[in-house]
């Protein structure tokens, strides 16, 4: 078992080699170097973690809460760095994806 968690351990070191990681922390560093789109984000964080905060409590947000998400959304999406943030968090949940797809297949031939 401990060869398995050392194989991740790396795996999850040598993600920082590849492109995709390398352009995210790119697109971080311009995203909070600009002052407009650091607040934004910063925004967009904030009412992300309150609409979580609130769906953990099994309730769900008001119109209001949801509108005013949307507007926080709809304003950081307009600016061109957090766009490229954006695109460069999906190309490393993409391999995310293909790393938990290559995990799991074992356990989904168990299945077949």
């Amino acid at each position: 078992m401990a060869n398995f968690k050392e194989l991740l351990n790396q795996t999850a070191e040598s993600l920082k080699d590849t492109e995709e990681y390398k352009n995210l922390v790119e697109a971080l560093d311009v995203v909070k170097a600009d002052e407009e789109s650091s607040r934004a984000f910063a925004e967009f964080q904030d009412a992300q973690v309150e609409i979580q905060q609130i769906q953990m409590t099994g309730q769900q947000p008001t119109e209001d809460q949801i509108k005013k998400w949307q507007e926080i959304t709809n304003a950081a999406q307009l600016l061109e760095p957090i766009k490229k943030l954006s695109e460069a968090e999906n190309a490393v949940n993409g391999l995310l994806q293909e790393a938990n797809d290559a995990l799991t297949d074992p356990l989904n031939s168990l299945y077949q």
